[in-house]
């Protein structure tokens, strides 16, 4: 209790540090209100509309606020001014869902407003919804604050790391797909030097599927700086029939340790996946993972693993995995944010022909628009060398696979907690071995949440 009350302290003196912020969100408002001396002292007879509001709030006189906004609403057209201050009252008395409710409301027309967003953060950080948080913190610290709201902003992102015990996802989605399996469209194939001509199950399907992809962690407090991850995570995709249906299901379970700068997580990992409605492969292994914050608007992040895949299928293709990988986050301003990450894996199979050496880099741009929409894309490009030939097809397999995807959801619309999202996304893969060559158009009409 007394931590909570400790940063219930530090949200209201950054809330007040901040005033400054306030009329480059809105138009400040002249409180003209006739009020006793006991009230109002002399020195402070023109002060704005939030500044009073939050003040009558700091003292207590919550039910003096209520009576000024509801005489402001009587008397003034509905405005963002006095929208803004309901969220503030909803804040301080401890409905948090409400405030979220309004502040998301009010940045979907102005995006701009810094100081809306700042309460937003607030908001999900005493709804404990910390990954949110997170995210609305640094987007606020990547503009230009003074040196002391940068400071509590800081202290906010710190004491988020600390504190998140929870975090889950949930996506849903209808999902049309020209290529549900992945494969090629040619019709005909050489092996061992013959023609062959490929049957209709073994080429291209269309289809629509539905989807659903879940995560949920659990990270118990062990030590001062220090957690234990139990996560698990869920991924779907069903169409009709079974034929083609797909299912993961991944879990990993580790201590983390938190410094000043630095995230560590040391876990061990398997998962397990049906293709068909049938067993196709699992694996089980560790993995390292590193978190570095270089600056509030900058986070870099790695990870080693190794891990064993048993194929279900064929014994030849079951192998050790060994990948590592590098990525990195940068704020650019309030409303857009960039990511990189690079990737390398070796993959050591019972047969040279199923060996490989693999990348990957990816790139992504997030973006705020106008009228609540947010669009983010994120071109990608792997590339894959077997180690020897495939005897069947006489060459040794090359893969070149390039995809964009492209998603876009609006932040006026709200389902509960879930947002609107549609996504499309489009693969090529080129190979030596024409088997493997396919394209493949995807779009998913769903929603989303994060918590």
């Amino acid at each position: 209790m007394r931590a909570r009350n400790l940063l219930s302290g530090a949200a209201y003196r950054m809330s007040a540090t901040v005033l400054a912020c306030g009329s480059a969100a809105f138009p400040t408002t002249a409180v003209a209100q006739e009020a006793p001396a006991s009230q109002v002292n002399s020195s402070t007879q023109d002060i704005s509309i939030d500044q009073f509001v939050e003040r009558l709030v700091q003292q207590g006189q919550i039910e003096k606020a209520e009576k000024l906004l509801e005489a402001l609403d009587a008397s003034t057209p509905a405005n963002e001014q006095l929208r803004f201050l309901r969220g503030l009252l909803a804040l301080n008395q401890g409905d948090y869902r409400k405030a979220i409710d309004i502040f998301r409301a009010i940045l979907v027309d102005h995006p701009e407003a810094l100081r809306v967003r700042l309460e937003l953060a607030r908001a999900h950080f005493m709804a404990r919804e910390f990954q949110n948080a997170d995210r609305q913190f640094r987007a606020v610290r990547a503009e230009n604050l003074p040196p002391a709201v940068q400071a509590n902003v800081d202290v906010f992102l710190g004491q988020i790391r600390m504190a998140k015990d929870w975090s889950y996802g949930l996506s849903v989605a209808i999902a049309p797909d020209t290529n549900i399996n992945g494969a090629s469209t040619t019709r005909e194939v050489d092996i061992y030097g013959l023609p062959f001509r490929l049957s209709e199950d073994a080429r291209q399907k269309s289809g629509i599927g539905a989807a659903i992809d879940a995560s949920l962690e659990y990270a118990p407090r062990i030590a001062p700086n220090g957690r234990f991850r139990l996560g698990a995570a869920l991924q779907r995709r069903e169409y009709k029939g079974t034929q083609f249906d797909d299912m993961t299901l991944a879990l990993q379970a580790g201590p983390r340790f938190v410094l000043p700068k630095w995230d560590l997580s040391l876990l061990g990992t398997g998962f397990r996946r049906w293709y068909g409605g049938d067993a196709y492969a699992s694996s089980f292994g560790g993995r390292m993972e590193a978190t570095h914050y270089a600056g509030p608007r900058t986070v870099f992040n790695g990870s080693l693993a190794i891990l064993r895949i048993e194929d279900e299928r064929e014994d030849a293709r079951s192998r050790w995995v060994y990948s590592a990988s590098l990525g990195g986050m940068r704020q650019i301003n309030q409303k857009s944010a960039v990511t990189v990450r690079l990737g390398i894996n070796r993959q050591d199979a019972q047969e040279n022909a199923y060996s490989n050496w693999a990348g990957v880099i990816s790139a992504g741009y997030y973006r705020e628009l106008p009228e609540g929409f947010s669009i983010y894309l994120e071109p990608s490009l792997a590339l894959t060398d077997y180690d020897a030939p495939l005897l069947a097809f006489g060459k040794t397999r090359k893969d070149k696979v390039g995809s964009i995807t492209a998603a876009v959801l609006n932040r006026r619309i709200v389902l509960w907690r879930f947002t609107p999202r549609i996504a499309y996304s489009f693969t090529k893969s080129d190979s030596t071995i024409d088997l493997y060559d396919y394209n493949r158009h995807r779009l998913e009409f769903g929603l989303t949440a994060v918590f």
